[in-house]
């Protein structure tokens, strides 16, 4: 399946282990998008397991998170309660929404959401960036002081 030109998996296609999706083509992600389906319980399990592993493969630290409880218009079928994926989304520091694509419902907010996420994080790489590169340039101009500052005590070095 594709999405803006870029691979996306259902949940569905990919085995619990994930093991169709490589390291490489995992860190190449801009953000994930991980979706169980409400009235499904071991959709839900599986959901928690691929939080895990993405974790364990330190991938949510820079990019963001979406945890989609699906198929919310079939409340009397519900199996997983709002407040239990809130509470795994929190538990990874993910956003949450429920969303129902069979009635569209909440399917724009997810997909404009998923964008902001995104612009949000690069933005917030690009920061982190230049908040490094500015403490690593006072780092050198206080070395090129204290190294300046010496030799007006002790006279230049030899060479």
């Amino acid at each position: 399946m594709e999405l803006m030109g870029h691979s996306t998996y259902s949940p569905d296609l990919v085995p619990n282990n994930m093991s169709v999706m490589t390291t490489d083509e995992l860190e190449k992600a801009d953000a994930f998008l991980v979706v169980y389906s409400c009235i499904d319980k071991e959709s839900f399990t599986r959901a928690k397991q691929i939080l895990s592993r993405l974790q364990d493969m330190d991938l949510l630290r820079t990019r963001p998170i979406i945890l989609v409880a699906n198929k919310i218009d079939l409340a009397r079928s519900r199996a997983v309660s709002a407040q239990d994926g809130k509470c795994l989304a929190c538990t990874f520091g993910a956003k949450f929404i429920e969303v129902s694509v069979g009635i569209n419902h909440n399917c724009d907010e997810l997909l404009a959401g998923t964008l902001t996420q995104i612009r949000l994080q690069k933005d917030h790489n690009l920061v982190q960036i230049l908040i490094g590169y500015i403490l690593v340039s006072e780092y050198l101009k206080v070395m090129h002081i204290n190294k300046t500052h010496a030799e007006l005590y002790y006279g230049k070095p030899p060479k």
